[in-house]
């Protein structure tokens, strides 16, 4: 009776948690204007999945927990490398959005050319 208490009060939490978000109508045209400039970046968790995909998938904080993101390229790679005289700048970036699709919610991650990724969001879809 405890488990059923607690596992409704996690999904009444998250849906009034997701109600609050920034509702989106366009996720791909949102991802493409977005100015990553002073915003605060999302931490999101990975787990692996084995031999087949060593470097993991990104996770949902949303309850149920760990399932996964499906990932959408929204931009091509422009990554591309400028060498001057004392200078070698790789430049470009990936943008792509991570949709939790039970939720409706998703994350922009935009991966800089040379660097780590960044995540953005969560976000709703409207």
């Amino acid at each position: 009776m405890l488990t059923i208490i607690i596992y409704y009060g996690l999904l009444a939490w998250t849906y009034f948690n997701v109600r609050s978000l920034l509702e989106v109508y366009d996720a791909k045209e949102f991802a493409v204007n977005f100015n990553s400039e002073n915003q605060q970046t999302t931490l999101l968790k990975t787990d692996s999945k084995g031999f087949f995909m060593p470097e993991g998938v990104v996770i949902s904080p949303y309850f149920p927990y760990h399932r996964s993101l499906d990932g959408v390229s929204v931009t091509k790679s422009t990554c591309k490398q400028v060498v001057g005289e004392d200078t070698n700048v790789i430049a470009g970036e990936s943008r792509y959005i991570l949709i939790d699709r039970l939720w409706d919610v998703f994350w922009i991650n935009i991966v800089p050319c040379g660097s780590p990724a960044k995540s953005f969001g969560p976000y709703r879809l409207k």
